[in-house]
C-alpha cells in the first residue's frame, strides 16, 4: 500500500512504514473481472515409448524455447523415464485457446 503525502509518498510494509521522493510501481495495472486473458496457455504432452535405449534417464529437458519461431512464446519438455521410456510436452502462449489438436500439432 503506498500513497502521497504531501511532496513524499508512504510506502507500507512488512516492517511498518517508509517514506520516499519517489514512487516506481512496475505491477501491471489491475485486470477488472470481465477482462478477457491476454493470453491462454494451452499444452499437449505424449508419453512415448520406442524399442531402443534412445533417452537419457538422468537429464531432463525442461523450458527448451528453441523450437519455437521468434515472436512465439511457447517450450518443450522432454522428461525421460527410462531408456526407452519419456514424457514430451509443448507449452504454448497464444492469443487464444488452442484446441487439443492444434496443440498436438506443437508435438510434430
Amino acid at each position: 500500500t503506498f500513497f502521497k503525502k504531501n511532496k513524499n509518498w508512504e510506502v507500507f510494509t512488512e516492517r511498518g512504514w517508509i517514506g520516499a521522493p519517489q514512487v516506481i510501481d512496475t505491477r501491471p495495472p489491475t485486470r477488472q473481472s470481465g477482462d478477457v486473458p491476454i493470453l491462454w496457455q494451452s499444452f499437449s504432452g505424449v508419453e512415448v515409448k520406442c524399442s531402443q535405449n534412445i533417452f537419457d534417464d538422468t537429464t531432463a529437458t525442461l523450458m527448451d524455447f528453441s523450437e519455437f519461431a521468434p515472436g512465439e512464446i511457447g517450450f518443450l519438455y522432454l522428461l525421460p523415464f527410462s531408456p526407452t521410456c519419456a514424457l514430451i510436452e509443448a507449452t504454448v502462449f497464444w492469443i487464444g485457446w488452442l484446441r487439443n489438436q492444434s496443440a498436438r500439432l506443437l508435438m510434430r
